[in-house]
Parts: structure tokens; C-alpha cells; sequence
């Protein structure tokens, strides 16, 4: 190629260089709307730890206290599990003498970190105080009542909180509520008294078919060769009383069995329902 092809190709590329690596070499990623952008991308991404730094680094930079960013660096550790920090950091916008859309929703989002740790009755009693006003579908006192209520299984109240709320959500946890009232439940004083009478029927009550024909064979193997053992041998056969004795514990651990079955078929459709409310939770509250 000639040279003087070469060198108008060399200048052109520098010419076409030469603003992008000028902008580069200007822009500066340590001023506090770069550090702010940064923040807010982290965020949207998920990555609230990280975020976390960010907006504390921005809030150094900066001038004053951007109560948005107290805001949302609160929320980033409330998504990520810190709930103490997290309450803390939105306690710090109630707190102050100013009250505005942040510092409602600051008080909306106590509760809410309150209903995560699994403090559902604190979180209902802050909802419940009557001086939060509704400020959208998710900022709804009646509708997170509610949905404390779905967490906490008690249906009813959860109907009563969620038919007061004027959100668009209320039918969907309302749907929910009606779910786990037909749930099907087991009762079990029932199953350990089936299983007393037939070794394996509380366990097949409790939906525990492979359980229940395990106890049911192995119980009954051991009663009939204590039988036979004993008319074989009389009354003061060894073997008799051997197989009669393990039949015997093996029965007890069979009633217990059936009850703990019962109970946790039970715990499962509450554990099931939960999972549920805390989905909606992800996809619509969060």
C-alpha cells in the first residue's frame, strides 16, 4: 500500500479518535452526578449492596441531604436483608421536620421492613394507626395489612383488611385468602387414631402411601411371627415376646408418625400460601 495512503488512513483515524479519548480523558467519574448515576444503575440492576456504597458516597459529595437518596439508600438495604440499617435510614426521613411524599412512604416502608423480618404485628399496628394516608396501589395501609395477614395465616382478618383496601392489588391477595380457606387440612388427633387401629392408616390419611404400607408391612410381619411364635411355642416363647415387643414400639412410632404427618401436610399448604403472598410481594410490592 503506499505511503501516502497509509498516512491519510493514520490521520483520518486520529481525527475520528481524537473527541471520543478528549471526552474520556474529561469526563470526571468522581463528580457527584457521575457517582449518582452509577448509584442508580447498580440499583435497577439488583445489586444493592454495591448501590448502597454509591449513594453513600454521592450523599458525602454532595451538598446537604437529598432525601430521595436517604430513600433509596434505605431501600437498598432493606432488599438487601439489613433490616435493622434499613429501618434506621427510612426512621431518619420520619424523623425529621418535614413532612412530604418521602417521609410517607418512609413510614409505609418501615412497616414493610418490619413485615420482612417477620414482625407482623408491629408492621400491622404501625399500618393500623390511621394517620397514613393511601398514596398509591402498593402505598395502601389496608392492602399491606392485609397481606401481613396472608403471612401470618389468618385468613380472615386478612378478608376483612383487604375488602377496606381501594387498591388494584386487593383482589389478587383476596383470591389468595379464598385459596387457604378450602385448603384441604388433616386432623391430627385423627391420623394418630387411625393409625392405632389399622398400623399405616393415619399415615394414608396424611397422603403417605409409600409411609403407610412401610408400617403397615413391617408391624404386621412382627405381630404374626409373635403369633406364631407363640403357638409354636406357648406362652413363654422368647421369640414370641421378642417380635410382640418390637411390634409394639414399632406401633407406637407408627401413631406418632401419622400425627406429625398430619401436622406437616398441614404446614406445607401454609408454607405453600405464604410462598405465594411473598410472591406477589416480589412482583408487585417490591
Amino acid at each position: 500500500m503506499p505511503r501516502a495512503v497509509v498516512a491519510v488512513l493514520v490521520i483520518a483515524i486520529a481525527a475520528v479518535a481524537a473527541p471520543v479519548i478528549g471526552s474520556e480523558e474529561g469526563f470526571d467519574y468522581f463528580a457527584p452526578d457521575a457517582v449518582l448515576r452509577f448509584a442508580r444503575s447498580l440499583y435497577a440492576e439488583g445489586d444493592y449492596q454495591r448501590a448502597a456504597q454509591e449513594f453513600l458516597r454521592y450523599l458525602f459529595l454532595g451538598e446537604g441531604e437529598d432525601r430521595e437518596i436517604l430513600f433509596l439508600l434505605a431501600r437498598c438495604y432493606q432488599r438487601a436483608g439489613e433490616y435493622q440499617r434499613a429501618e434506621a435510614g427510612f426512621q431518619r426521613l420520619v424523623s425529621a421536620s418535614i413532612e412530604d411524599e418521602w417521609s410517607v412512604r418512609a413510614r409505609y416502608e418501615i412497616a414493610i421492613t418490619e413485615s420482612l423480618a417477620g414482625e407482623h404485628w408491629r408492621a400491622i399496628e404501625l399500618l393500623r394507626d390511621g394517620s397514613l394516608p393511601t398514596l398509591s396501589d402498593v402505598y395502601d395501609p389496608f392492602l399491606l395489612a392485609g397481606w401481613n395477614f396472608l403471612l401470618m395465616d389468618d385468613w380472615t382478618e386478612a378478608d376483612e383488611a383487604l375488602a377496606r383496601s381501594a387498591s388494584a392489588f386487593a383482589v389478587d391477595l383476596q383470591a389468595l385468602a379464598a385459596k387457604a380457606r378450602v385448603m384441604p387440612r388433616k386432623n391430627p388427633a385423627l391420623a394418630g387414631f387411625l393409625s392405632a387401629i389399622i398400623p399405616g392408616a393415619g399415615k394414608l390419611y396424611a397422603e403417605r402411601p409409600t409411609d403407610a404400607l412401610f408400617s403397615l408391612c413391617l408391624i404386621g410381619s412382627l405381630a404374626t411371627l409373635s403369633g406364631f411364635a407363640f403357638a409354636d411355642e406357648g406362652i413363654g416363647s422368647a421369640r414370641g415376646w421378642i417380635y410382640g415387643s418390637l411390634a409394639l414400639l414399632f406401633h407406637a412410632g407408627n401413631v406418632h408418625g401419622a400425627v406429625v404427618a398430619a401436622r406437616q401436610f398441614n404446614e406445607a399448604g401454609f408454607d405453600r400460601i405464604e410462598s405465594q403472598a411473598m410472591a406477589f410481594h416480589d412482583a408487585n410490592l417490591w
